[in-house]
Order: structure tokens, then C-alpha cells, then sequence
């Protein structure tokens, strides 16, 4: 979503929870965190201020990840995904989330 749009998530119930939590996709798992590579490159220093009082997160052991290989995995399941709800792999999550949710299931598996 834009960094402007202050509308809730879709996926949230009424009291403000995650309805996904466990199967988050990882957009949602790094909110709040910099994105630091373990190579130290700094992919996005933003973070949330709640999150880090008194320190620097950029410095913090054990934040640093292999985040460029794992946006390329996330993005393939997404399309893979995609192309099973809508037939068209696209690997935009804003369209992915909701064309789930409103998906006819009925046409992809047969009732029981």
C-alpha cells in the first residue's frame, strides 16, 4: 500500500488482529524492521520507532538476513499462486490478497 494510505489491512478482524498471522506473507513478517543483507548491505534503514527504543537497529546482532534471495522465492510463490486463483501469474501482492479472498473455490475444486 502507499505509505500515504492509512487504511487498514483487509486481513484484519474486527479487533485489530492478523487473520493470516502464521501464513503472513513476508512484507508483513519485516514491517517495522530495516532490511539490513548479512553482506551488511543496507537494503532499507527505515524501521518502526516502537520497536527500537535507545539503540540503533541498523546495528542490532541477528537482523541481518538473506532478504534479496527471499523476495525472489516470495515473489515465484506469489506468481505461482496467482496463476492458480486468477490464471494470470501476476506478483502483485495488493491484487493477490483480495483476489483470494473473493475467489469461486468451487471452481477450482470439486465439492464433496
Amino acid at each position: 500500500m502507499p505509505e500515504e494510505d492509512e487504511s487498514p489491512c483487509v486481513l484484519l478482524d474486527p479487533q485489530g488482529l492478523c487473520l493470516l498471522y502464521e501464513y503472513r506473507p513476508l512484507t508483513c513478517r519485516l514491517h517495522g524492521l530495516p532490511l539490513v543483507e548479512r553482506s551488511g548491505e543496507v537494503m532499507d534503514e527505515s524501521s518502526c520507532s516502537l520497536n527500537f527504543s535507545g539503540e540503533d537497529p541498523l546495528t542490532v546482532a541477528g537482523l541481518q538476513g538473506d532478504f534479496q534471495e527471499l523476495f525472489r522465492r516470495e515473489t515465484l510463490l506469489i506468481a505461482q499462486c496467482s496463476a492458480e486463483l486468477t490464471g494470470m501469474p501476476t506478483t502483485d501482492q495488493d491484487t493477490l490478497i483480495p483476489a483470494a479472498l473473493l475467489k469461486e473455490w468451487s471452481a477450482i475444486s470439486p465439492p464433496e
